[in-house]
């Protein structure tokens, strides 16, 4: 099991990780938690274009991390049976992730989004948010409005493209309904573009998730 996790490496974080992954290790699973090597914290002051090399260059780490793993644990590990598992920005990335590797053939994504122009100009999360404040200083751009025009005309490699190329894959979604972290309309939009797979829908905001974690854990394990 790939364990990708939120965006933010605190100490609920991590105490989150440690009880996803000793859930998944019961089941027999050897758990591999991979944090994002880059934070978008640190490429604020970058153009928009670098946001795709950001996305690529976690999906190559957590490929060399998994190989490694794998070689690592080669007798008792089933090479055919690679499960993943992404968490807000985690379940963004485990969306490269599922395209750039077969032998990944399972994910779920909870609270995955597609559409990164509208949710860089709409998502409350303080990280995207702060990226945001920025954002529109340092490239003037005046309002809202004209910056949701500046991401929508960047040839991002969004989530939505890459979609429809691994809807055959087994993925089931949870999808937060009231979330602002992670729109919830850009949670649905996602979930359209992978052809509506199996999801779990669920009413509240995105920490609201986190109460229902042992539902979508069983979610995941039935």
């Amino acid at each position: 099991m790939v364990l990708l996790p939120p965006i933010r490496d605190d100490l609920k974080n991590k105490i989150l990780n440690r009880y996803i992954g000793r859930r998944f290790a019961l089941q027999g699973n050897v758990v591999l938690i991979v944090k994002p090597d880059v934070n978008i914290a640190s490429i604020e002051n970058r153009k928009f274009e670098e946001l795709t090399h950001f996305f690529v260059r976690n999906t190559i780490f957590v490929k060399l991390a998994l190989e490694h793993t794998l070689t690592q644990y080669i007798d008792i590990v089933d090479q055919t049976s690679i499960n993943a598992m992404g968490i807000s920005l985690g379940a963004i990335r485990l969306i490269y992730l599922l395209a750039a590797i077969p032998k990944i053939k399972t994910g779920i994504v909870v609270m995955g989004g597609g559409n990164l122009a509208k949710m860089l100009t709409y998502s409350t999360q303080p990280d995207v948010a702060n990226y945001r404040k920025h954002h529109m200083l340092l490239f003037s751009h005046h309002n809202i409005v004209d910056y949701e025009n500046a991401t929508a005309s960047v040839n991002l490699l969004d989530p939505l493209e890459i979609a429809p190329a691994i809807k055959d894959k087994n993925i089931c979604m949870i999808v937060t309904l009231k979330d602002t972290f992670v729109p919830s309309d850009n949670q649905v939009e996602l979930w359209e573009q992978l052809g509506r797979p199996k999801k779990m829908s669920l009413s509240c905001g995105h920490f609201g998730a986190f109460w229902h974690l042992n539902k979508i854990l069983s979610f995941w394990l039935r």
